[in-house]
């Protein structure tokens, strides 16, 4: 009947996988001598000799040998475990994470072969730069196992395994610096520096994070990149320093055609920053810059508009 098996290793496959070793009567006694549960009416199938993973925990899984005796043997492999002719080939799938496989031979034989860290850098494509294969602690280290690309510089690295990505943000992202460099604000009609927001104007704020806009060196380089607006303009309104008058208002043409005031933009609407060049026209008060320059805009939704929502 369906219960009967003509062989034992039958019966074990069909029945008992989750303790195939036991039930084929592999086990040890305290004098690590194989001992059968049962006496067997027919020799049991030589063990292969082969390699296979055992897992005693979920995060240390092993390389054992399908045979019998002290370690590496660790009796019969169970159906569903993968014999590999090698230990080479079982370290290669499964252990290459912890292991330097290639420090064993092809019997498991070798030298510690724990990995350790190259101080080389990989790339790390969420932030758009390179880290540090070091012991975690400090900065972009973290300990990275193969076959991910090592590359002997940040320079290189950035270069070669992220050329998508600015090569200044790469870098300065990198050890976790800012480039100094300049960028586009279309908003404002000028150019901003990839700085510390907190250190002030001209510091983009917020942040700069676009990994793919290019970075210049000058402002002047970035500024020709506005060929509509006069570059010398350009050049002062991206330098300045944030010397707001506190008082006056101006059209922002960018803002969804509203106005604007000249004050810290930190302090949040109406203060935008001072005017570009393309606004040279200030005011006393918003219903003044809404009123003389947005005409064509209901005066009281351009001037909630201006405060955010605010009608005063």
């Amino acid at each position: 009947d369906a219960w009967r098996h003509k062989h034992l290793i039958d019966c074990c496959l069909t029945n008992f996988q989750w303790v195939f070793d036991l039930c084929m009567g592999d086990y040890y006694n305290i004098n690590d001598q194989l001992a059968p549960l049962a006496i067997c009416t027919e020799p049991l199938p030589q063990a292969s000799g082969k390699w296979y993973v055992e897992s005693y925990t979920e995060a240390d899984p092993v390389c054992v040998k399908e045979c019998n005796g002290p370690a590496p043997c660790n009796g019969r492999a169970v159906s569903y475990q993968e014999l590999y002719e090698t230990f080479s080939v079982c370290c290669q799938l499964h252990l290459w994470w912890k292991l330097d496989c290639a420090a064993y031979d092809k019997n498991g034989n070798g030298g510690e072969g724990i990995l350790e860290p190259s101080n080389k850098y990989f790339v790390d494509y969420q932030t758009g730069s390179c880290l540090q294969d070091c012991d975690p602690g400090p900065f972009g280290c973290a300990l990275v196992p193969p076959p991910i690309v090592l590359y002997d510089t940040i320079e290189v690295c950035c270069t070669i395994g992220q050329p998508w990505v600015d090569f200044d943000y790469c870098t300065s992202r990198s050890i976790d610096d800012y480039s100094d460099g300049w960028i586009v604000d279309y908003t404002n009609q000028k150019c901003s520096k990839d700085c510390n927001p907190a250190e002030g104007p001209p510091c983009s704020n917020p942040e700069h994070n676009d990994l793919s806009t290019t970075i210049f060196a000058t402002p002047d380089e970035c500024c020709r990149t506005l060929g509509w607006i006069d570059l010398d303009s350009c050049v002062t309104d991206s330098q300045n320093k944030g010397s707001y008058t506190d008082k006056f208002y101006y059209v922002d043409f960018e803002g969804m055609n509203k106005c604007a005031k000249d004050c810290d933009p930190v302090e949040g609407l109406p203060c935008m920053g001072n005017p570009p060049e393309s606004s040279p026209q200030l005011f006393e008060t918003s219903n003044s810059c809404c009123t003389e320059t947005l005409w064509w805009i209901d005066v009281g939704q351009c001037i909630a508009d201006t405060n955010g929502g605010i009608a005063y």
